[in-house]
């Protein structure tokens, strides 16, 4: 019993650090994840649209427009009865959340992950289209920025 006691003193308090990491890592991998999403836009020429599911094991699906953007307006749906007209965009790291897609970033069981928009995309010359700036914010860490003139993600 004591040892048992002993152990949960030592134990418990250990096993609430691993939650920082687990933001952080949450963090990182999003910010990370939208810097390549807009160097993809500009070096492959095209649209990339992000829709974003807000909450407690929130999303953001990435996707790369087919069309050249002299052809679209940066429509890059996957949508039933729908011509599809992107392509999964995967980032450079697959995220190993349980359930998450491989064009997914997953914010996990317990982590939130929140957008001030739910669907934006960054055109062929990495700026934000609709022109207004997203801001992200996830559990525990500070907000992530994108900048809608310059796309840069801060």
């Amino acid at each position: 019993m004591i040892i048992v006691g002993i152990m949960a003193v030592v134990a418990l308090p250990r096993m609430s650090i691993l939650n920082g990491f687990d933001e952080k890592g949450l963090h990182d991998k999003l910010k990370a994840s939208l810097q390549f999403a807009r160097k993809t836009a500009v070096a492959s020429r095209r649209f990339v649209c992000l829709n974003v599911t807000n909450g407690v094991g929130g999303t953001v699906s990435l996707r790369l427009e087919k069309a050249s953007p002299e052809n679209t307006t940066g429509n890059c749906n996957n949508i039933i009865n729908v011509v599809d007209n992107g392509v999964d965009l995967n980032p450079p790291s697959a995220d190993t959340t349980p359930g998450c897609a491989r064009n997914q970033i997953c914010a996990g069981a317990t982590l939130s992950l929140t957008s001030s928009s739910a669907s934006f995309r960054f055109d062929p010359l990495g700026r934000l289209n609709p022109v207004s700036n997203v801001t992200f914010s996830t559990t525990g860490q500070p907000n992530i920025v994108i900048e809608a003139e310059t796309g840069n993600v801060q």
